[in-house]
């Protein structure tokens, strides 16, 4: 099952073709992207503390909010699974351990440095990651039944604390809903599915933690990229190349959009040029995959890479950045 929001919209980068009235079709890839956070876990033992509180407890206090522990556990799980993903952990396990409390007046307050400093030797961490709270409210956003619906509008807030036990310091972050946001449940293939509010508040807080997660590490992003399969020339070597590239051989598509840029018309060489880009940074010559977009460009027809070419400029910014934290390891 996934979880999406409303707020996303359907891939509308082909709009931006439709003045030439050109054939396109749409590719799945994976992106490698840095860590969006300053804090540098490279070559650091990483601990992930969950701090569970007894709800029963919490009732009816401050306003009503629950601090749900299977909440709290829903989300450092996901962050123990968010960064086992990353390239920076490659294939190290990632230790959890759980608190318990019913002193509802330790919700959010920092451990002492003694604490800290204990549970790090006991976890051999150099890294502490404490989950303080989790905190959802919902209801229903759509109606299959009594119990169980597809979407739901929810409230959340949750606290996460970063202990670099080496350097003494303590990095908070804050995640919370200004206004109620609208999420929708579904399949992998992308059928909703009715779940329960509860269910839901699981899932989200799952969400939650795996976005907290991709602060922290490296991440892969399945992402979309767009390439031409017409019109054509003669010998439609960018309408052969699609089967090619749909099963992800990229040289040999490379060799034909190579000889599409020798024996079409002006527009079907800005085609097979940007083409030439995409194929470029699947094989992981991003530099190179600048240039084309800047041929495709300098050929003034009816492609515009501009938005690629934003696209591809980020990516090589990033690379550096991967380079420096994942030891050389190439992002593809």
């Amino acid at each position: 099952m996934k979880l999406s929001r409303f707020t996303f919209s359907i891939l509308g980068i082909a709009v931006l073709f439709t003045s030439c009235a050109p054939y396109v079709n749409v590719v799945d890839v994976q992106s490698l992207n840095p860590s969006m956070s300053s804090v540098d876990l490279k070559d650091k033992k990483v601990a992930i503390v969950g701090n569970l509180y007894y709800a029963d407890a919490l009732a009816g206090k401050a306003g009503g909010y629950l601090f749900d522990s299977t909440l709290v556990a829903s989300a450092t799980l996901a962050i123990k699974d968010g960064l086992e993903q990353s390239p920076m952990f490659d294939g190290l396990s990632v230790p959890v351990y759980y608190t318990y409390s019913s002193d509802t007046g330790m919700i959010a307050k920092p451990m002492s440095n003694a604490d800290a400093d204990s549970l790090g030797k006991q976890m051999d961490a150099d890294v502490l990651i404490s989950v303080e709270y989790i905190n959802v409210e919902g209801q229903s956003a759509g109606y299959y039944g009594s119990e169980f619906t597809s979407s739901y509008q929810m409230y959340y807030q949750a606290l996460f604390r970063l202990y670099d036990l080496k350097k003494d310091a303590i990095v908070p972050f804050h995640m919370r809903s200004k206004s109620p946001e609208i999420f929708n449940y579904q399949n992998s293939d992308g059928s909703l599915i009715a779940v329960t509010l509860e269910d839901a508040k699981a899932m989200l807080a799952d969400n939650i933690g795996r976005q907290y997660a991709l602060r922290l590490a490296p991440y892969w992003e399945n992402v979309q990229r767009v390439y031409y399969v017409g019109p054509d020339d003669s010998n439609r070597y960018l309408g052969r190349a699609d089967a090619l590239v749909q099963n992800e051989r990229w040289a040999d598509a490379l060799q034909l959009w190579e000889k599409a840029l020798s024996s079409g018309n002006k527009n079907t060489k800005a085609m097979a040029a940007f083409n030439m880009a995409l194929g470029c940074e699947m094989l992981g010559d991003l530099d190179l995959a600048k240039k084309w977009l800047e041929y495709c460009k300098k050929l003034d027809a009816k492609v515009n890479p501009d938005s690629y070419m934003r696209v591809i400029t980020k990516r090589i910014d990033d690379k550096k950045v991967l380079d420096e934290s994942l030891n050389g390891l190439e992002s593809e």
